[in-house]
């Protein structure tokens, strides 16, 4: 029972002076200005602290003058003080930890808006086109998403100008969108513009036409010659669904024309017949028609998952394929379609495990307990990905002619941070982690301050100590030295590191920052053991054709014989692409074509590409072979048609790249950040 007192004493000795003296309590919760903050600090120390204890004192000499208070008594009470003070304690914690949350909200910028849907940019650039814009919206919006396309013709329909009005109604006509008579039956013509009462009879009349086609006269236009014909019978077959529709389609789909076979993708799609669902799943692997491919999966939904499973175990080694399911997967957010993503968080090849990670981030998942040691391994896969970079960065920072690869690595970096955080709402509650991400990078000591705090809340102690020291504000060198036993580095000479990059696996670094490495080797001073021309042969045979024509262009001009003599000894040996290599430097050197690498760079020149990645820039590139990069010259002008198929982007240094528009705006509105730049372009563009 004595010992008891003494328990309670010490307890409100703590207790108080704790409350004035607690660091926390002092930095955080004072509300005055940072330069203020010591002078309080002192006087908080030379006057409160003295306070608390003398307080502290005079309290327990009250309890024990207490005639009445027997030791029973002081240890029932201390019970019951100790189960208050865990109590508050417990209460202090949340409302701390709410605190800092609610805090991080505030130094959000107020610029910060939420991103819009696909969807929701569709309806709305669609809602607000104007007369002049509201074909070529129209156009950017099919080419991305067909359906839903159509299906906002008729959601805009009552709201839109006289013109627009007008303008829809021939869309209606023209793309045969037989669905649309429903809607525009039961349109209030009391409502409507008089003189739109008889475009609109006249329209439903002309889609009812349509709708009761003969199969006959169907199969004649399937058969004919023009190319108009075919793709109006593909559109009405995908209203139709009469028995004969099945043969009529799997007959168009072996025409030639890339527009009829889109048409036929989509029919397929909205008539949701499990013949054809083969037919859209292989096309999943043709850049020039996965879009399509894709939204017609959408538009079938959930039943056609077995068929989406094959293809995948069918392409094993196409990761891009498999990664595009992964999206649709995403995309259909049902139960068994999750249970699909789950099963592949364990897939062997990196990029497709990746994109599992962002479909099911995507989807607001979190991760089971079973699925926490594959995540907390990959987190270290990643910090010691990172922790390279650093040690790479370092060892090049004397390296002046290295700017584009110093680049090329932030950039990877950032990259890798993303993915970290990514793992990270996977494990944890999705919006806290989305808080952290913002601010724990910030120039605001006291935004990441408060981020540190929450991770330091919520991070589990395992993932903490390879997490935090990461994003400390200290020298490169010291925190590599912080992981030296962990994840040690080496410290390498430039051209040892050089080579080291190049001979990583590309999931460890990229196909850019390769290229740019090779580039960098022309710098390099000679030496004896011709170090420098045996990196770049061994990269003139590499099958990526990216790093092929670079090493083999690099070599021809920092050692002309001993690429002349590589090339003779590839050609003895029977290296198919050896021609291929020799004419592309011969072309370079005339000035007649362009590397691959050095069209990346114009790309990110022009105003739309600017803030696109260099390996996404490449992999466009790569599905588009038909695009033209156009050198203007005082003696030479580009004659550009409006109805051509091709957009035209003016680069640096003179040049004008012709990109065939479909796409372009296929590849534009495949994220709602571009779709809504390239609006803003073409806006600006029109308005001059």
């Amino acid at each position: 029972m004595y010992f008891a007192f003494i328990a309670l004493a010490r307890l409100f000795e703590r207790s108080v002076r704790s409350a004035v003296y607690e660091p926390a309590f002092q930095l955080l919760y004072q509300p005055v200005p940072p330069g203020q903050r010591i002078i309080f600090q002192n006087q908080i120390e030379g006057i409160p602290k003295a306070i608390g204890t003398i307080i502290t004192g005079l309290v327990i000499l009250l309890f024990s003058s207490l005639e009445f208070f027997n030791l029973v008594y002081y240890n029932w009470f201390f019970i019951l003080v100790l189960a208050l003070w865990i109590w508050v304690a417990i209460r202090m914690y949340e409302t701390y930890r709410n605190l800092l949350k609610s805090k991080l909200n505030e130094l959000k910028s107020e610029k910060e808006t939420a991103n819009s849907s696909i969807t929701e940019i569709i309806r709305e650039k669609l809602r607000h086109a104007g007369k002049a814009n509201f074909e070529q919206t129209f156009r950017i919006c099919e080419t991305a998403q067909p359906i839903i396309t159509e299906e906002m013709l008729e959601e805009i329909f009552e709201e839109a100008s006289g013109e627009i009005k007008q303008a829809i109604l021939e869309k209606m006509t023209e793309r045969q969108m037989v669905n649309a008579a429903g809607f525009l039956k039961r349109l209030d013509l009391q409502e409507q513009p008089v003189q739109f009462h008889s475009l609109i009879n006249d329209t439903v009349e002309y889609l009812e036409f349509a709708a009761n086609t003969p199969i006959e006269e169907i199969a004649t236009l399937c058969k004919s010659s023009g190319q108009a014909d075919r793709l109006k019978a593909a559109r009405l077959l995908g209203a139709s669904g009469r028995y004969n529709t099945i043969r009529l389609l799997h007959n168009l789909t072996k025409d030639a024309d890339p527009e009829v076979k889109r048409a036929v993708i989509i029919a397929s799609g909205k008539i949701r017949r499990y013949e054809l669902w083969a037919f859209i799943c292989e096309h999943l692997a043709y850049d020039a028609y996965a879009e399509t491919a894709t939204t017609a999966v959408k538009q079938i939904g959930e039943p056609i998952l077995p068929e989406l499973e094959r293809v995948f175990e069918k392409s094993g080694g196409h990761a891009i394929v498999q990664i595009r399911i992964l999206k649709i997967y995403e995309a259909l957010a049902s139960q068994k379609s999750l249970k699909l993503l789950r099963e592949k968080m364990g897939y062997p090849d990196k990029d497709v495990r990746r994109q599992v990670l962002v479909s099911l981030s995507n989807r607001k998942y979190q991760a089971t307990a079973s699925e926490t040691p594959l995540l907390k391994e990959m987190i270290e896969e990643t910090v010691a990905y990172i922790l390279w970079i650093l040690a790479t960065l370092q060892d090049l920072n004397t390296c002046d002619e290295a700017l584009d690869l110093k680049m090329a690595l932030l950039t990877e970096e950032d990259d890798q941070k993303e993915f970290l955080f990514l793992m990270l709402s996977l494990m944890y509650d999705e919006k806290t982690i989305h808080h952290i991400r913002e601010h724990i990078e910030s120039k605001d000591a006291n935004a990441k301050v408060y981020a540190l705090e929450i991770g330091d809340m919520i991070i589990g102690d395992e993932i903490k100590e390879i997490f935090f020291p990461i994003f400390e504000d200290l020298p490169v060198q010291e925190r590599l030295n912080r992981f030296m036993f962990r994840f040690p580095q080496q410290k390498l000479e430039p051209i040892a590191r050089l080579c080291e990059i190049l001979n990583k696996p590309y999931t460890r670094a990229s196909r850019y920052s390769k290229a740019c490495t090779l580039r960098i080797l022309e710098t390099q001073q000679k030496d004896k053991e011709q170090t420098t021309e045996r990196m770049l042969a061994a990269n003139v045979v590499h099958p990526d054709q990216l790093l092929s024509e670079m090493a083999a262009w690099t070599l021809h001009r920092y050692n002309p014989g001993y690429y002349l003599n590589l090339i003779s000894r590839l050609k003895k040996s029977g290296f198919s692409e050896s021609e291929a290599i020799t004419e592309k430097v011969r072309e370079r050197e005339e000035e007649t074509a362009l590397l691959k690498f050095e069209k990346t760079g114009l790309m990110r020149s022009t105003e739309l590409f600017a803030t696109v990645p260099e390996t996404a820039i490449i992999d466009f590139l790569e599905r588009t072979p038909q695009s033209r990069f156009i050198k203007e010259t005082a003696d030479s002008t580009v004659q550009l048609s409006a109805d051509s198929d091709l957009e035209y982007l003016p680069a640096d240094n003179g040049f004008l790249i012709a990109l065939p528009k479909s796409a372009l705006y296929e590849f534009m509105m495949s994220s709602p950040e571009l779709a809504e730049k390239l609006f803003s372009i073409i806006q600006i563009n029109n308005s001059n």
